[in-house]
């Protein structure tokens, strides 16, 4: 298979890793992210190794997954060989093959816990969120991106380091349920773009990124996700540069 380039048009398709995996997707994040930066859409142009810079993703893996973009038409590129730029031309579509195929419940692991005195939630859910981790789901919304749109009072917060948990339920006296949640602590699968996130939440671009995965997140979560991805996606400007509203309000997940 390593030699059949030599005798197949360059036209066929590539079989390339999954663009939306957990290393990978970190470019296709910054590559979105960036583009509120600039005068509209496709203005932006990028190379392989500034993506590859940016984000710590190996310049090969971001190669394979633009081939396989630059295949499908979402990614346009502009000249040649070491001086290839890429832009992203059709991001709506990218974003909808995204809801298509994640869904959070089936990619991370939740862990529901309620706590022990009602009157301490709030500090419960700041200390965690101070020294462990990131608010996620509508908590991000709320705390992050000040696009509320419900009431609900549950939080939902990522840890970082998994060996964290036994101490956090220790010294917060968490209970542990089997059915919902008070407050909900999740191992990400997106990793790396929740410690960029946490290193860099000041950066615009980081912080752009991390509101498209909370968009994300929040589409198929089944606990009124649909309605705060609405509102965030109405409130935050990165989502200007992909679509409208129109144009994802009713994609249904694998």
């Amino acid at each position: 298979m390593a030699q059949s380039s030599l005798i197949t048009p360059m036209s066929n398709k590539p079989h390339l890793a999954n663009f939306f995996s957990k290393k990978g997707a970190l470019a296709l994040f910054w590559l979105f992210a960036s583009q509120e930066n600039g005068n509209g859409r496709n203005s932006q142009q990028f190379s392989i190794n500034q993506i590859a810079r940016e984000t710590g993703v190996r310049p090969f893996t971001v190669y394979r997954i633009f081939k396989e973009l630059e295949y499908e038409g979402i990614i346009k590129t502009h000249g040649l060989r070491t001086k290839k730029r890429f832009c992203l031309a059709e991001p709506k579509e990218l974003m909808t093959r995204w809801l298509l195929s994640y869904q959070i419940q089936k990619k991370a692991v939740f862990h529901g816990y309620r706590v022990s005195d009602p009157k301490n939630f709030n500090k419960v859910q700041n200390k965690i969120i101070e020294y462990e981790g990131v608010p996620a789901l509508h908590t991000a919304a709320r705390m992050i991106y000040k696009a509320r749109a419900t009431n609900l009072m549950n939080a939902e917060i990522y840890l970082r380091p998994r060996s964290s948990f036994d101490k956090i339920v220790h010294e917060y006296k968490l209970i542990e349920l089997d059915r919902g949640y008070e407050l909900l602590l999740i191992e990400p699968y997106y990793f790396g773009l929740v410690e960029h996130f946490y290193l860099k939440s000041k950066n615009p671009i980081w912080k752009a990124a991390y509101a498209l995965l909370t968009f994300l997140d929040l589409y198929h979560f089944p606990l009124r996700g649909r309605e705060q991805a609405e509102v965030l996606f109405r409130s935050v400007p990165v989502f200007r540069n992909i679509g409208t509203w129109r144009d994802f309000e009713q994609i249904e997940g694998v």
